[in-house]
């Protein structure tokens, strides 16, 4: 849990450019992850050994042992293109395994935050306001997919970048050929 607390870290990492990635995505991800563990995997104790908590875990960790040694061997010049190659192939599987782990982590737990009424606000309150996080979940099951589509295709564009080998000598591009 406190891992992914301090992974808030790289939020502030995409905010101050030591990263190439946008703070914005970045919150996202974070948000979304730390609700599916903090609020379901851990908040409701029948999902903590259920396999979509187990798998969702495995996967997300799988994914943060590649990349943070690619990360830090990249300050240093020194990253194996074998470590950069699985950094960006190993993600069209553990990507989508561990979004489908979460939204089924969070389809699971609606029975038990709407019976249990969790994580909601009535009113009335001081802030005259109201929040029913049943419903809130819903909509994020529903835009799930969309969300989760628009960051996948971003880093099917980065793996392509990066994994596009150098121009081979004596080979012109398509774009000089026109010229």
């Amino acid at each position: 849990g406190w891992l992914q607390s301090a992974a808030f870290v790289e939020i502030l990492h995409a905010a101050t450019g030591i990263v190439p990635s946008s703070p914005v995505t970045n919150f996202l991800q974070w948000l979304g992850r730390a609700n599916a563990l903090f609020k379901f995997a851990v908040g409701i104790p029948e999902l903590q050994h259920h396999a979509c908590s187990v798998l969702m875990l495995l996967v997300w960790s799988s994914g943060e042992v590649i990349r943070y040694p690619w990360y830090g061997l990249q300050l240093i010049h020194a990253c194996p293109a074998w470590l950069t190659w699985l950094r960006y192939n190993a993600f069209l599987l553990l990507y989508p395994t561990g979004v489908v782990c979460e939204m089924l982590l969070l389809f699971k737990g609606l029975p038990y935050v709407r019976s249990r009424d969790l994580y909601s606000i009535h009113m009335p309150n001081s802030w005259n306001f109201a929040w029913d996080y049943a419903i809130f979940i819903q909509v994020m099951l529903v835009l799930y997919p969309y969300l989760w589509w628009g960051n996948f295709n971003s880093l099917l564009r980065q793996r392509s970048k990066k994994l596009r080998g150098p121009a081979v000598a004596g080979q012109e591009s398509a774009a000089a050929k026109q010229d």
